[in-house]
């Protein structure tokens, strides 16, 4: 499942729209390394990485999970030439301590409660450090229920087209399918607990923040599809 997640993301790069934001977000916070949370196989970075600053190459990236992916760190490291480090050890963003920098949830947001994720923000404001959490799922019918039912045909089409290859994906894809379904009913929940930008607005004005900023919205991709919630937020300066 993290393998056809990680493939996925890089190669459809729904996050593309947000790139600007995320910019100018790490700008304003100074900070020149992301400290990214729940990173699964975290392969979307690299490109992240390439997009938002491609040529002085100053920005670097720290992944970490909670259930931690050592096959894909090794690889992503090996990858970024050393930019993208993956923590080995499980990193548990309610009680872990965390490192500063500016903190990403990609994808990630809809697996804590408003309780959760209330207390995770309030600590980057405490700590100064700036945020940015990004969602390409949502409880519109439209976004719940054509991706739900096209998974399980996407994860057959490029299945094959995955590296580095492995007769056990293969197995649990195509003679017992396992895998489409799981992918299939994982989107349909991710998508039912998704928080809506009024949600994440309520959340963020529960927090005092007198010297930080926090920005919601939705940015649109695919025909007008595929909405990206974002929150961003940052200490002013």
């Amino acid at each position: 499942m993290t393998d056809f997640l990680a493939f996925f993301v890089y190669n459809a790069n729904p996050y593309k729209v947000i790139y600007p934001f995320l910019k100018s977000a790490l700008s304003r916070s100074g900070s020149k390394q992301i400290i990214d949370f729940a990173s699964g196989g975290g392969t979307y970075m690299l490109k992240m990485l390439r997009m938002i600053d491609p040529e002085s190459k100053s920005y670097t990236a720290l992944l970490s999970d909670k259930f931690p992916n050592e096959q894909f760190a090794l690889r992503i490291e090996k990858l970024s030439g050393g930019r993208i480090k993956y923590i080995p050890d499980s990193v548990d963003i309610l009680k872990s301590k965390k490192p500063q920098g500016f903190w990403t949830l990609f994808a990630a947001a809809h697996h804590f409660d408003e309780a959760e994720l209330k207390t995770f923000l309030s600590t980057a404001v405490k700590q100064k450090c700036g945020i940015g959490i990004f969602e390409y799922s949502s409880r519109d019918f439209l976004q719940v229920a054509l991706p739900s039912l096209m998974v399980p045909f996407l994860v057959l089409a490029m299945t094959p087209l995955m590296t580095p290859f492995s007769w056990r994906r293969l197995f649990w894809t195509y003679i017992l399918p396992i895998v489409p379904i799981l992918i299939m009913l994982d989107g349909f929940v991710s998508h039912m607990k998704s928080y809506s930008v009024s949600e994440l607005e309520k959340i963020t004005a529960e927090i005092p923040s007198l010297d930080y900023h926090f920005e919601c919205g939705r940015k649109r991709i695919f025909l007008k599809t595929c909405p990206i919630t974002y929150l961003i937020g940052y200490p002013i300066k």
